[in-house]
């Protein structure tokens, strides 16, 4: 097959490409007696709009398999089916032409069910007006997985009379991936290291920075270890601890209640997420109160009751005594993901996958009574009559039951189909490969409280909450959140299908909600290209979301025998490319069908480069990307819609995974990141300045290495956690946790280190170091340890890890003291 008459290179995509007779055989085995075997094609979508039953059409591909494989693949395939997280995939019929023997041969079913769930529309925003219509839609969601299934089950599997299990599924070997595996991606660096033994710029006792490393003014976000300057609290394994900063005496060491409700017994996966502190309110969100109520009924959600949320009271007894009087505990669905503080609002974000399986998969598999030795139209006749009578009602039953707040609806975005009617419009058949496990995988909810409201004399302050969610076609694993005062963002990634790409492509899904009236509201969704990194990646200011994402595979179908190519990877009908973009996006969130509508993008980076850390400002963003080589982008992001590269910096060794201004008008910026040789080889942490103060010529204008050696290694939680690093641009502090290792014992070190930054050197303060490196076993693990956290206090810096609190003068570095919690 030469390219021109592959389909894809007509598209322009492979037009490299060409393959022999020989490369072909190895992707595609016959039998010998030519016997097909069925691949399913998976995804959920709306039928062919020209079918006047206007119902979808299901359909499978026949290709041919060896059946020496049959037993391998079959055993996969079983664990998928077991999981009952594969659902067959949608796509439209009738596009094929059935007289090209290279072109997979389609087989139609008709599903049990009509799609019923709307397109997204403005309307989808407004929420519900009762249960009943909040019910009639996860009837639909319902519907919408049962066609799922019984096209998995037609098209998977056959079933002889006895119920055995006979996997038909056909998968292509992975072939050609002979390019060379792409190097971890690192970040920034420059040119000099300053390696000055001590500083001279005096501190003073008038500086104070403890608050966690926030984001944005006004937004405070929760942390491990918290401190208003009097009295520190931490989490430590599943004591909350504290001390007074002012002489390091211990003031309470309190075990949490760990117990389930209901049950009275103890749960045995418990952990604090995080901490925040308001005056006089300690609020403690704990994860691990799932487990006993999963355990003992079925659950839809399937991180039921699992976050647990505590606020205390703190009561001074005298300057060597407190206590933490409880005021309020409530338990809610999902598992912790972020935490916001805005005025005294509090918002816990969390997320559940949706448990079909019991529901509504068990109970409507062909092996099931009901079905033995039914044909596919009397199966699909069986289940529809089943799911009818009582398998629906019950899965809606339950979930109802789960997602009320107290009898009522929480603002929820209606259920939809993530997609509008121009997208729907003349997709082809490779287009509607969309949603491969349904429109509705997994629920995120805002769950919000006033903490100035609960009191003592408060009866039960938590028992009902503001609560606002959205359910999501993509698992909730990693839930990206940003908040602004006014506006906070939930991200959730996926995969979508790119009309002018023709191709299915990294993806976000991303909900905005409102957080400035009484209740929080959803006020736009949509989706991007690409993935994001982390949190600052987002950025909103009025109606505008700024995003910053990167696209790192691309999925595509081959018609007849897949090209042949360095790189390229196929599985079953899908070729996987391997590629790299990386794009800074505006949307406005005021977008038309309460879609969010892209403003403009700008394309950065090389091709193998990601971005590495990003940093969003008013008029202005900072952009790094990497591969082997960093080049540091300044962007003018004055006007959304047309965003430009204001200044440039290429070819720089190493990465920067943060960034942090040094000065008021955030021309001159700190990195902390990795060294790294010109082929993207790891040489050890560093810490750079970038100068962007003559956009013509920006440059790195100091450059410190961590390791003193290539014989040393180095490491930070810095790198990983931005609330590791505290850095003060009044007095130009830097203090990082740090982990060096190398040849010989007096190598090792484990503690803080402190660096003088200023805008064209770096100098470490060595007399202010902290070593723990004694105390530390880094073989032992106990979950009884003090995250890596360092505050500045009246001039001092309080340093924690494991079990040890430090406080030191910045001025002096003489030991003010020393807390070690038993």
């Amino acid at each position: 097959m030469s390219s021109n008459n592959n389909p894809l290179a007509k598209q322009g995509a492979f037009e490299h490409l060409s393959a022999t007779d020989e490369e072909k055989a190895t992707m595609v085995d016959q039998t010998t007696d030519n016997s097909p075997v069925h691949a399913v094609v998976v995804d959920e979508t709306e039928g062919d709009t020209h079918d006047s039953t206007s119902k979808r059409t299901y359909t499978d591909i026949v290709i041919h398999c060896n059946p020496a494989r049959w037993t391998f693949f079959g055993l996969v395939m079983i664990g998928v089916v077991a999981s009952a997280f594969a659902i067959p995939i949608s796509i439209w019929r009738g596009r094929r032409d059935s007289n090209d023997d290279n072109v997979p041969q389609l087989e139609l079913f008709t599903p049990p069910f009509e799609e019923g769930l709307p397109l997204l529309s403005e309307k989808v925003l407004e929420g519900y007006n009762s249960v009943e219509e909040f019910e009639a839609d996860l009837w639909k969601i319902a519907e919408s997985y049962i066609n799922g299934v019984v096209g998995q089950q037609i098209g998977l599997t056959s079933y002889s009379s006895f119920g055995i299990v006979t996997p038909r599924l056909a998968v292509m070997q992975t072939v050609m991936d002979d390019a060379p595996m792409q190097p971890m991606m690192m970040a920034k660096t420059g040119a000099v290291a300053m390696n000055s033994a001590v500083a001279n710029e005096a501190v003073g006792d008038k500086v104070n920075d403890y608050d966690t490393n926030n984001q944005e003014s006004g937004v405070s976000e929760g942390d491990n270890v918290v401190t208003d300057g009097k009295i520190a609290a931490a989490a430590y394994g599943e004591y909350i601890v504290c001390w007074n900063v002012t002489d390091g005496k211990l003031l309470q060491k309190m075990k949490l209640d760990v117990t389930d409700d209901e049950t009275g017994r103890a749960n045995p996966y418990v952990r604090i997420h995080t901490l925040i502190l308001k005056n006089n309110r300690l609020v403690v969100a704990a994860g691990g109160y799932g487990y006993h109520p999963q355990q003992s009924t079925r659950r839809v959600l399937s991180a039921y009751g699992d976050t647990r949320i505590f606020v205390f009271e703190i009561n001074s007894l005298g300057k060597n005594n407190m206590e933490l009087n409880l005021l309020a505990k409530r338990d809610i669905n999902g598992n912790f993901q972020s935490i916001r503080l805005v005025g005294d609002s509090i918002h816990f974000v969390v997320s559940s996958e949706l448990n079909f399986y019991p529901f509504l998969f068990e109970p409507l598999s062909r092996f099931q009574k009901p079905f033995v030795g039914l044909d596919d139209g009397g199966y699909t006749d069986a289940v529809r009559r089943i799911a009818t009578e009582n398998t629906i009602t019950d899965f809606v039953k339950q979930a109802s039951a789960e997602i009320l707040e107290c009898g009522e609806l929480p603002r929820m975005v209606r259920l939809n189909r993530w997609t509008t009617e121009e997208a729907l419009e003349g997709a082809s058949l490779m287009e509607h490969y969309l949603y491969n496990k349904g429109y509705a995988r997994s629920l995120t909810t805002v769950v919000s409280f006033n903490i100035s409201k609960i009191s003592t004399g408060s009866p039960d302050p938590l028992q009902c909450l503001s609560v606002a969610g959205s359910f999501f076609p993509v698992p909730s694993w990693s839930v990206k959140v940003y908040a602004a005062p006014d506006t906070l963002v939930m991200a959730l990634e996926g995969y979508d299908f790119s009309r002018t790409r023709t191709k299915f492509i990294d993806s976000t899904y991303i909900v905005a909600y409102d957080l400035r009236g009484r209740s929080v509201l959803p006020k736009a969704l949509g989706n991007v290209e690409g993935n994001v990194l982390n949190q600052y990646s987002f950025r909103v200011a009025g109606s505008i979301l700024q995003v910053a994402t990167s696209i790192q595979q691309q999925w595509t179908w081959f018609r007849g025998n897949p090209p042949v190519g360095r790189r390229l990877k196929t599985v079953g009908s899908i070729i996987s490319v391997p590629t790299t973009e990386n794009w800074v996006i505006t949307m406005d969130l005021k977008g038309e069908n309460g879609k969010m509508t892209e403003l403009d993008r700008l394309k950065l980076g090389k091709e193998g480069e990601v971005f590495t850390t990003v940093r969003f400002y008013d008029g202005l963003a900072y952009a790094v990307t990497f591969r082997k080589m960093d080049p540091f982008y300044v962007l003018n992001t004055t006007d959304p819609r047309h965003l430009v590269i204001a200044g440039e910096l290429d070819n720089i060794t190493g990465w920067s995974s943060y960034l942090e201004p040094m000065n008021s008008d955030k021309s001159v910026m700190l990195a902390i990141g990795q060294e790294s040789d010109d082929q993207g080889r790891t040489l050890g942490m560093s810490i750079s300045v970038f100068d962007a103060q003559d956009l013509k010529n920006v440059k790195v204008a100091a450059r410190f290495l961590i390791e003193s050696s290539t014989d040393m290694w180095s490491d930070s939680e810095g790198l990983r956690d931005k609330n590791a690093i505290r850095f003060n641009a009044e007095t130009g502090r830097l203090i990082l946790p740090l982990r060096l290792s190398g040849n010989s014992e007096k190598d090792y070190f484990r503690g803080f280190r402190v660096f003088i930054v200023k805008p064209d050197s770096i100098v470490e303060e060595i007399k202010c170091l902290v070593d723990l490196s004694d105390f530390y076993n880094p073989y032992a693990y106990s979950r009884e340890t003090l995250e890596p956290r360092s505050m500045i206090i009246s001039g001092s810096f309080m340093s924690t890890m494991g079990s040890h609190v430090v406080m030191k003068d910045l001025d002096t570095c003489i030991t003010d003291w020393q807390l070690t919690i038993q």
